[in-house]
């Protein structure tokens, strides 16, 4: 008995094959790796979706993975959250050193930022830059 239970649980256990999944890469991703360098402030992915984005791109980025969030992180995480929201572009460019912004794509802020760099109805990519010009 204790060898037929032993043979049924080395079957059980095996390994599975791996599911395979296509997980599509956006255009403007592509596009944002034939840019000059520069740090991306993305706000049209999710936390998730763009660090697997920046494996293709190699650009430093806002709001990455840490084992632990201390207090000065969470600060400034907070502060550019607001300066995002407030719409201080020209200060993620020169105090944090932000130099593009990824929009979602119907989201109109050209008046603010000029004319972007890429468009889409994905998406759409700002010099940060050429703010304050």
């Amino acid at each position: 008995m204790v060898a037929l239970l032993l043979v049924v649980l080395v079957f059980e256990y095996l390994p599975g094959p791996l599911p395979a999944r296509e997980n599509p890469l956006p255009d403007f991703v592509r596009e944002l790796k034939k840019l000059p360098e520069g740090a991306v402030y993305d706000a049209r992915s999710s936390k998730f979706h763009a660090l697997y984005y920046q494996t293709v791109h190699q650009r430093p980025m806002a709001y990455g993975y840490i084992a632990r969030v201390s207090k000065s992180v969470e600060t400034k995480s907070d502060e550019l959250r607001r300066a995002f929201q407030m719409g201080d572009y020209e200060k993620l460019y020169r105090e944090y050193g932000f130099r593009y912004l990824i929009l979602p794509g119907n989201m109109n802020l050209v008046a603010a930022l000029g004319a972007p760099l890429y468009q889409d109805n994905d998406a759409q990519i700002y010099d940060l830059s050429k703010t304050g010009q």
